[in-house]
């Protein structure tokens, strides 16, 4: 499943390639024939990131995506005087711009919305932390309050939006924090550590694209570009801990593996 810095470089190229332009709209899958035709020939206003959520601003409408565990986009520019190229599997809507065409398969959610709905998707989705003016205070409340571990805050979209399993594992073994650890146990200086850090490592996947948690220094190289494979992690998907070399655990949390490395990481409270 994409995590937050994805949706947040989707709305962009998405914003760049067909904001303010007349849609064609369809659905070649026919799964979304319904909705495809009562948005053709809208404007797209611009497209909004929240949290795992994209949402598409129409003349007086929204369309609601959510990709899932299977959901990917494609878009493609066009030729001139050239029809949009087919599609490719079961695409479920399909816009079409004055210079691109943009291809959506496989996702969990792809609607038709009011206002009322939008709002709803609003109300239930927890601070983004990519967004400047996200409400740090209530993100505090919520786990310093809390009795449940903080790898399983840190994934309740409810809390926190925009963190996955990825983030959670690495962003974790950063601040040496076992994932059981409960939210009340943490310190505010440690939980405001921790969410800085989101933060700054979500930025950088956001500018340069899959998530790379290990600064490029560490392997003497000067950008985060440089870092291939497994290069971009410290714990996860290994079988070593690239800081002290320990064997990492692996087990369920919040219904997703997280890897820790249990002679760093503290497990407090």
């Amino acid at each position: 499943m994409p995590e937050g810095h994805s949706i947040h470089r989707f709305a962009k190229q998405h914003n760049r390639a067909l904001r303010g332009q007349r849609l064609r709209v369809s659905s070649p899958q026919g799964r979304f024939a319904e909705g495809a035709a009562a948005i053709d020939g809208a404007t797209l206003r611009r497209v909004e990131p929240l949290g795992k959520h994209l949402l598409y601003h129409l003349d007086d409408t929204t369309v609601h995506v959510h990709l899932g565990m299977y959901g990917k986009f494609r878009l493609a520019k066009l030729k001139p005087d050239a029809p949009p190229p087919e599609p490719r599997g079961a695409v479920r809507m399909r816009l079409v711009g004055d210079t691109h065409a943009l291809d959506l398969n496989g996702p969990t959610a792809c609607d038709v919305l009011d206002d009322a709905a939008v709002q709803a998707i609003r109300d239930r989705v927890g601070p983004d932390l990519l967004d400047p003016a996200y409400d740090r205070a209530a993100v505090r409340d919520r786990i310093l309050q809390s009795r449940a571990g903080i790898g399983t805050l840190l994934m309740d979209q409810a809390v926190v939006s925009g963190i996955g399993n990825i983030y959670r594992s690495e962003l974790l073994y950063r601040a040496r924090i076992d994932p059981r650890t409960p939210g009340r146990a943490l310190t505010a200086d440690a939980l405001d550590a921790l969410l800085d850090d989101a933060t700054a490592l979500m930025k950088v996947g956001v500018a340069h694209g899959p998530i790379r948690t290990v600064e490029p220094d560490h392997f003497g190289k000067q950008k985060w570009t440089q870092l291939r494979g497994d290069e971009r992690f410290w714990i996860y998907r290994r079988d070593n801990c690239r800081g002290c070399g320990g064997a990492i655990e692996t087990f369920q949390l919040a219904n997703r593996n997280v890897f820790v490395c249990p002679a760093e990481q503290v497990r407090r409270g």
